[in-house]
């Protein structure tokens, strides 16, 4: 068992030195909140952003933006999208699904030459009936 949680914290300081830990992002959305995202991502007028045990938190503001400095949208990379209330505790996580199963999280995509990246929050509706897109 001891060596089996060795080999575990290994392989995951390995994973953070290789820089695979910036790749994986929580995004923390306001409660209630729908429309387009965009995070800017990478530029040193971002703040630092915090970190847990898998990554990096990129909270949202209330105006559905957000910067984070220490993440990177570039390569592969690991999202989970949750709902957090006012007190910034997590109330629920917010599903990225295909058409027709019950997602909240649509239309990603990322722009490399600005250094952003945009998703759209709400119901597979609410997505098919806005006449808005990214800023």
């Amino acid at each position: 068992m001891k060596r089996m949680l060795l080999i575990s914290v290994v392989v995951l300081a390995l994973f953070d030195f290789a820089g695979c830990a910036r790749k994986i992002a929580e995004f923390e959305i306001p409660e209630g909140y729908v429309g387009w995202v965009t995070v800017s991502h990478g530029a040193a007028d971002c703040p630092a952003g915090t970190r847990n045990f898998w990554g990096s938190v990129i909270r949202i503001q209330p105006d559905g933006t957000a910067c984070s400095q220490t993440w990177s949208a570039e390569g592969l990379r690991v999202e989970w999208y949750f709902y957090v209330g006012r007190d910034g505790h997590r109330l629920r996580e917010i599903k990225e699904t295909g058409w027709g199963k019950g997602g909240e999280i649509w239309a990603g995509y990322s722009s490399p030459s600005e250094s952003k990246i945009h998703f759209f929050v709400g119901t597979e509706t609410q997505f098919n009936e806005t006449k808005t897109r990214p800023p």
